[in-house]
């Protein structure tokens, strides 16, 4: 399942690439994908630092606490 989903991610981001390089040009399109890349890799950064704290309390379900 894994696989197939990849391959279809694949082929979706080809084919939204292809347009921008019809509708915007080689340039802007590189200029789109690389600010799209861009907002990810912060989110990813601030997402997945390890300042995450656990609290444990009797009874109830452990919450994450900035």
């Amino acid at each position: 399942m894994w696989a197939a989903s990849w391959v279809l991610s694949t082929i979706g981001m080809s084919y939204v690439a292809g347009l921008m390089y019809v509708n915007y040009g080689f340039k802007t399109s590189y200029r789109i994908l690389g600010c799209i890349a861009l907002l990810f890799t912060l989110i990813s950064a601030f997402a997945l630092s390890g300042k995450v704290a656990v609290v444990k309390q009797e009874g109830v379900l452990p919450a994450a606490v900035n």
